[in-house]
């Protein structure tokens, strides 16, 4: 992956990995940040919430496709 950008913070592990999914499932590669430490610590809102992390270059796709998700 080339240069990061935060396409959505969660405070769920589990629909951060939904996310993560359904942005696999588009050809969009992604990665999570902060999802250990959050679990680590027990909470995720003292974090700043569990990153879903894109190349900047497929932000703007990243962020329409979840955006329209119900999670």
């Amino acid at each position: 992956m080339k240069d990061l950008a935060i396409a959505e913070t969660f405070y769920s592990a589990s629909k951060a990995h939904i996310a993560q999914a359904l942005l696999e499932e588009e050809g969009i590669e992604s990665m999570i940040l902060d999802e250990t430490a959050a679990q680590v610590q027990g909470f995720t809102i003292g974090l700043g919430g569990i990153r879903l992390m894109v190349n900047e270059e497929d932000l703007a796709q990243a962020q329409e496709l979840i955006s329209k998700m119900e999670l």
